[in-house]
């Protein structure tokens, strides 16, 4: 199979991130939405590195839960929060807004997406006007300069 560079770095990126994109998309599926509180601010530390964060409790049938909110991210107390959380484990919990819900699958698919965007701008790696041949035997990955 021959490929357009274009279109071999557009898959490459897909199969790279669908893991982390189908993991997310599937936990969506299976959540709640319902409105917590925010209590109080947090602290941890890991060595050197202090992390502070709003926790938040909802209650989940008669169940109350608290879990602790993304760090660096304050509300004021007593602040009405929108919450999602799976269904079969409310511990799961997370603020209802972009960056807790998408941060880690951007951050964990971005980092390939970075390298690839490297190889795709760097004309040296693979040439401009380049195709690129697959196959199933070796070598697997062939660069056809045009």
């Amino acid at each position: 199979m021959i490929l357009s560079r274009s279109t071999f770095l557009f898959c490459s990126f897909l199969l790279l991130a669908s893991p982390f994109l189908v993991q997310k998309l599937i936990w969506l599926n299976s959540v709640e939405r319902t409105n917590g509180v925010m209590h109080y601010i947090g602290k941890s530390q890991s060595g050197q590195i202090m992390s502070v964060y709003s926790v938040i409790r909802f209650f989940d049938g008669k169940d109350s839960v608290w879990f602790n909110g993304s760090s660096n991210m304050f509300f004021d107390r007593g602040e009405v929060i929108p919450v999602i959380y799976p269904k079969e484990h409310p511990s799961e919990a997370k603020i209802d807004n972009f960056v807790s819900v998408w941060g880690d699958t951007v951050a964990y698919a971005g980092i390939p997406g970075l390298i690839l965007l490297i190889v795709f701008i760097h004309p040296e790696i693979i040439p401009r006007k380049a195709r690129i041949k697959l196959t199933t035997g070796k070598p697997y990955l062939t660069i056809l300069e045009a």
